[in-house]
């Protein structure tokens, strides 16, 4: 979402420059935002034209958006506590968001609202979310989204980091789940905007789009991350519903769900669940061709013995070449034991 009003949050206290040169506030947040932080003056040490691009980044979140899927996001571990209570979590409906937000460019807070983003998530699968610690609440979304300068392009433009970390606790259980997420523009040719590509890359990523499921189906039945995105997976991507339908999905939702799919099913593969099996033979028997692939990849990954003779009769009789290659692949992951 980009914004240009500023957050309506209350300062507490002073300020204090962490080690990275950020100026960093503790706030009361009473709007449904996170607090931003702004790049202090002394960190405006890039060229004028960095500051000309701000401007403009706005104008070309269509045309990053539009831009073919890169998988530049970097997909987490997830850390995780053991079984808790199952009547503690179920209880849990409010969650407070709190957290920061702070950006390398010369603007008041990021352009990309990852505050409303992770709300819309949350809501989405049924929490009540509040940005008002003083009001009741059962858990809380703690945020630390950062973006810095990355990688130096044409013209002495330079690419954007983004590192989000995400912590969900509870106030007698304690941390309960914890992500850590990076993303970055695309190198060497981004598709589109520099900023919105690597803002695209987060979005991609399976423990970020799904980030409202995962919490979800750990409060609810203490589901993991394998079940979580195979339950996910087997939902049609969103370019169907739209096909199906009037055809008014926004593009950029429909391209974030391609990404947070593949990476989904990568993930799978690189979890190594036998319990995803099912799934993913489900998505090699499909009709999107890059989801066949990746599924392929993926019970390779898993070294799953089982379908060796179905994906050696899939490799005789497929015409298409880069699903043989898939295959192949796969198959030999498979005999060789790695």
């Amino acid at each position: 979402m980009v914004t240009s009003s500023a957050s309506r949050c209350q300062a507490q206290g002073t300020g204090s420059v962490a080690a990275d040169g950020a100026l960093r506030y503790k706030r009361v947040c009473t709007a449904d935002r996170l607090p931003h932080v702004r790049r202090p003056q002394a960190a405006q040490d890039t060229q004028e034209s960095m500051r000309s691009r701000a401007l403009m980044i706005g104008l070309a979140l269509f045309v990053g958006a539009l831009a073919p899927w890169s998988g530049a996001s970097a997909v987490p571990a997830e850390a995780t506590r053991p079984a808790e209570p199952h009547d503690l979590l179920k209880s849990i409906r409010t969650v407070l968001l709190t957290g920061e937000a702070t950006t390398w460019l010369d603007a008041a807070e990021p352009p990309y609202d990852v505050g409303v983003t992770l709300k819309m998530k949350l809501q989405r699968v049924g929490f009540r979310v509040v940005f008002d610690p003083n009001e009741p609440h059962d858990a809380e979304v703690v945020v630390r989204y950062r973006e810095t300068p990355g990688r130096e392009y044409q013209r002495l433009e330079h690419g954007t980091n983004i590192t989000c970390d995400l912590g969900f606790q509870h106030a007698t259980l304690g941390t309960l789940r914890a992500y850590h997420m990076e993303a970055a523009t695309p190198w060497p040719l981004p598709g589109g905007s520099l900023y919105w590509e690597a803002v695209r890359g987060l979005e991609e990523n399976p423990y970020y789009y799904y980030f409202g499921e995962l919490l979800h189906g750990w409060v609810m039945a203490q589901d993991d991350s394998s079940v979580v995105f195979s339950r996910m997976l087997r939902q049609p991507p969103l370019v169907d519903a739209a096909e199906s339908g009037d055809g008014s999905q926004a593009t950029g939702h429909v391209v974030a769900n391609r990404g947070a799919r593949l990476h989904a099913i990568q993930e799978l593969g690189r979890l190594k669940d036998p319990r995803a099996v099912e799934t993913l033979w489900m998505l090699v028997d499909g009709v999107h061709l890059h989801e066949r692939m990746a599924a392929v990849e993926a019970i390779g990954a898993l070294q799953d013995r089982a379908s060796l003779d179905r994906l050696s009769r899939m490799q005789h009789d497929t015409q298409d070449a880069e699903l043989h290659r898939a295959l192949t692949n796969a198959i030999l992951l498979i005999q060789q034991g790695r």
